[in-house]
């Protein structure tokens, strides 16, 4: 297709000759006059007298609104809630303020009152509403990644004040020496999570982030608490303390990796990766930096004991995953998606004049 050189007075392209025709004054008045048209012949005109009820099923019917007042915005906004949508409302003037504060999404341009864009989630600079796909994508990397970040951080967080009440409670010892769960906490935790916040992540955000994190979290806290005791009751057994200790933070390590696993699901090269070095980083200072973090010779039967162990943790996480799964879910409320109502699903609440 021969193309021409064609200056628009928004930007300067190469545009082929339907293009041309699009940016031309002549298709611009068709547009509009279709417009007028459609708009003379409405079948309803709603006047200030419309009540809640009407405005709902408006909402419902139709799509364009003309001469809408600040209050009858809000009420637009409301309804659509109130149907189920997830509403987003833009806008640039005060008369607007109502609407973006009742609405989900708010979104205000740059060249709008200073009122509307203090009220506004959301400030477009440029007023340029191209950069929406680029922000929805940020959002959606920071608030992935900072999830799986926050399940790793909070496993440790739950089975340290777990196991500091037991050891309350209870005659024994804490199963950790500070250096092991420094370890622990950097090849399962800190050095992952921060690689894995850089990552590109473009996944859809669903579900609640507090109910995801503990479903996440409680199940690996709960597999290190019934590991770390199971192991420390081996001194019953004429086991050296040591030993025990040792057991203990083997449990938690591999614990941690399989939670780092799990939070990584499904995998993608970064992330295979990630848990391939910290993998091989565990089991490195395991066998060849055992006088560095105080990890003792194990006989074979205490090995075994290891082996029981591990699968003992994830046979535990297995279960208190299912039955953490069931509780949030009886505990939130999950909405029900339809057709037409479901999470980005809105309609123009702005009004002219």
């Amino acid at each position: 297709m021969q193309t021409d050189r064609y200056i628009s007075p928004l930007s300067t392209r190469y545009a082929s000759a339907e293009m041309q025709y699009l940016f031309s004054q002549d298709f611009k008045f068709r547009t509009w006059r279709r417009l007028w048209i459609a708009l003379a012949r409405a079948e309803k005109t709603l006047g200030l007298a419309i009540t809640d009820e009407q405005i709902a099923h408006a909402a419902e019917s139709y799509t364009v609104f003309g001469r809408v007042t600040p209050a009858q915005k809000q009420k637009l906004v409301r309804a659509m809630q109130a149907a189920g949508h997830t509403v987003a409302m833009t806008g640039d003037g005060v008369n607007d303020i109502p609407a973006l504060k009742a609405a989900d999404c708010s979104i205000a341009m740059a060249g709008g009152a200073d009122a509307t864009k203090q009220a506004a989630q959301l400030t477009l600079l440029d007023a340029n509403f191209a950069n929406m796909p680029l922000i929805v994508a940020e959002g959606r990397r920071v608030v992935g990644n900072i999830t799986r970040a926050a399940s790793l951080f909070l496993v440790k967080t739950l089975y340290s004040f777990a196991l500091a009440l037991l050891t309350l409670l209870f005659p024994v010892e804490y199963p950790f020496q500070p250096i092991q769960l420094t370890l622990i906490s950097s090849l399962t935790i800190g050095l992952p999570a921060f690689l894995l916040t850089l990552e590109p992540n473009q996944d859809r955000i669903q579900g609640s982030f507090l109910r995801t994190v503990l479903t996440r979290a409680i199940p690996g806290a709960a597999a290190v608490c019934v590991c770390a005791m199971a192991a420390m009751a081996g001194v019953n057994f004429g086991w050296d303390m040591a030993d025990c200790k040792t057991l203990a933070a083997l449990c938690a390590g591999a614990v941690g990796l399989m939670m780092l696993y799990s939070v990584s699901a499904p995998l993608t090269k970064l992330r295979a990766a990630v848990c391939t070095v910290m993998t091989a980083g565990f089991v490195l200072a395991v066998c060849y930096f055992k006088q560095i973090f105080y990890f003792e010779h194990l006989t074979l039967a205490q090995y075994g004991a290891l082996a029981g162990l591990i699968v003992l943790a994830a046979l535990v996480m297995a279960a208190v995953s299912w039955a953490a799964g069931a509780t949030m879910r009886a505990s939130f409320r999950i909405s029900n998606i339809t057709p037409g109502k479901g999470m980005w699903s809105c309609r123009s609440t702005t009004g002219w004049g």
